[in-house]
């Protein structure tokens, strides 16, 4: 399953959301995936959600396999459409 997303923080994705979206992620027992241009980022990895760097306006797609997928695209989709 996937969906995408536009990165609506000011700042794109830096420390601080990455680290929300690698807690959120870990609290899913299933594989979760972020995609930016063609490039796949482990979301449960804080080093790989850095270095996404994605800006503000960037479409990003959650894909996630397994248990509890949807509960973790929605989870994620919402950090990614926060501007905070």
């Amino acid at each position: 399953m996937q969906r995408t997303y536009t990165v609506m923080n000011s700042t794109g994705i830096h420390a601080r959301p990455a680290g929300k979206i690698v807690n959120a992620a870990a609290g899913y027992p299933c594989e979760i995936h972020l995609v930016k241009e063609g490039k796949r980022f482990n979301a449960k990895s804080l080093v790989m959600m850095i270095s996404i760097g994605a800006k503000c306006g960037d479409e990003i797609t959650v894909v996630a396999e397994g248990d509890q997928c949807e509960l973790a695209i929605e989870a994620i989709g919402v950090i990614l459409s926060s501007n905070h």
